[in-house]
């Protein structure tokens, strides 16, 4: 027999010793589990399971001594996941993506597996948490766990994966914050968590993984300002933050994203100048915030690649519900950065006549000007755009006057003559009644109280002569709407002012 005779017997001797190598009893036996856990008779191909043929030749799995891939994606698989999975110590691929109707939880025994690089259970009906085990995956390099639904908080052990390059939990319901942990996958570069109920603020940390290149936070409730460290992240291909709450400006340093091709912040807050231009950057979405004209214009002036959508912006300024006294006067203001503007109030949304200034006053207050007041803005330099002021809804009153009741002495006032305290006000915030804790210290002392607006107008008063000693007056503040006002405290010619709340 020649040399090249008996390398082709010995090459196909290998291939067929491998074919039909048996695995260890243990993990025939995990595979089993599996079967039974996901109700394996009724997956669209169950090939060879549970049969006396090797087990690499079992539907989806490939094994050689040993157990090293399952992929059983989109065959149906329902029921749960088997936890005797944790005993495939040599399977480096596991996929079971795709069966919508495999639910229970994640097994903390996955987390044994220590030569898995690749994880993929997307697109199932699992629920409860992500395993803190995972974290133990020292190899592995892809994490998929989108499409399902899993709650809590991302556990910071997932900091601890030192090779993974791929984490995907879009589409879940996880909540709590991203842990600082994420700063420490040096080799990310895929980030995915769209579509949670993510809450906090975005990490610093994620400025040092100088190896992402795609960073999606879409639809979360992250708040806060967007981390200035992110322009560090000199790779950075995509950036997905939209429909979160973020407030602040667009960091300057995202000059420094020259390889950013895809940014998209809308559906925030923000706001202030953006003065940055990114080559390499094609579509570039800033609508539903709180822009103005002055910090849309340089970046259209400096722009003439990039899709740049940024109408309609967010309502600016802050609603508001004032409640004036008839005969008073009231100035209403729409503040609005940027050049060349156009103003024009509306009533109960008809036009005011010559009401075109950015701010329109009331004066001599009846019972006629009531009603839902707001401004359209427009600019020549950004003519497409148009923002408009949240509501000012007005309400008139009769002139009144603060109906006192008095009511018991209590702990608090007597401390009021030792700490030399004007006046106390409980509780803060308060729904109905505000109590007002003060003392005298002669008789007939003149004592003024009232609570204004925050625009400054009067909306109850009262004025009284007040005995010597410790007071509490309790006033009545539920013809107030729900938010802050200030109360002025004035006694012997000194006037306190403290902001209050109603609820």
């Amino acid at each position: 027999m020649n040399k090249k005779t008996l390398l082709s017997s010995l090459l196909l001797c290998f291939f067929y010793i491998t074919m039909h190598a048996q695995v260890s009893a243990i993990e025939r036996a995990a595979l089993i589990a599996l079967y039974n856990a996901a109700n394996g008779p009724n997956w669209v191909n169950n090939t060879n399971w549970g049969s006396d043929k090797p087990v690499g030749e079992w539907y989806g799995v490939t094994a050689n001594t040993n157990v090293e891939k399952i992929d059983l994606s989109r065959n149906n698989l329902t029921g749960s996941i088997s936890a005797a999975l944790g005993d495939l110590q040599n399977l480096k691929w596991i996929d079971i993506s795709g069966n919508n109707s495999l639910g229970g939880s994640i097994p903390a025994a996955l987390g044994d597996l220590q030569n898995l690089e690749h994880c993929d259970l997307s697109n199932n009906n699992l629920g409860g948490s992500i395993p803190a085990a995972l974290g133990r995956l020292q190899n592995l390099k892809s994490l998929e766990l989108a499409g399902n639904y899993l709650s809590g908080s991302i556990p910071k052990e997932l900091g601890d994966l030192q090779n993974l390059k791929t984490l995907n939990a879009s589409r879940n319901k996880l909540s709590g914050k991203i842990p600082n942990s994420f700063g420490n996958l040096r080799n990310l570069e895929s980030v995915y968590f769209p579509a949670n109920n993510l809450t906090g603020s975005i990490p610093a940390a994620l400025g040092k993984l100088k190896n992402l290149k795609v960073i999606n936070l879409y639809r979360n409730n992250l708040k806060g300002l967007i981390p200035p460290e992110l322009g560090e992240l000199e790779n950075l291909r995509l950036l997905l933050l939209g429909s979160n709450h973020l407030s602040g400006p667009i960091p300057a340093t995202f000059n420094n994203l020259q390889k950013l091709k895809y940014l998209w912040v809308g559906g925030n807050n923000l706001s202030g100048r953006i003065e940055f231009v990114i080559p390499s950057l094609e579509r570039f979405y800033i609508e539903g915030n709180a822009f103005h004209f002055e910090d849309i214009q340089w970046y259209k002036m400096h722009n003439h690649s990039t899709i740049f959508s940024y109408l309609p912006q967010g309502k600016v300024d802050y609603p508001s519900s004032p409640r004036l006294s008839k005969g008073t006067s009231f100035t209403m203001t729409a503040r609005i950065r940027g050049q060349q503007k156009h103003y024009q109030w509306y009533k109960d949304g008809v036009a005011i006549s010559g009401a075109t200034n950015a701010s329109y006053k009331l004066d001599n207050l009846q019972f006629s000007d009531a009603g839902v007041y707001h401004c359209v803005i427009t600019s020549d330099v950004i003519p497409d755009l148009t923002l408009i002021r949240h509501n000012i809804e007005l309400t008139i009153m009769r002139s009144r006057t603060i109906a006192f009741n008095r009511i018991q002495t209590i702990d608090q006032t007597k401390s009021l003559v030792k700490n030399n305290t004007p006046v106390s006000v409980f509780p803060n915030p308060s729904r109905n009644v505000l109590n007002v804790a003060y003392a005298a210290s002669k008789p007939n002392t003149d004592v003024a109280i009232s609570i204004q607006n925050l625009e400054g107008h009067t909306l109850l008063s009262s004025h009284k002569k007040a005995a010597t000693g410790n007071h509490t007056e309790a006033i009545d503040i539920t013809s107030l709407n729900s938010g802050a006002y200030f109360l002025r405290f004035t006694t012997s010619g000194k006037t306190t002012v403290k902001k209050i709340f109603k609820k």
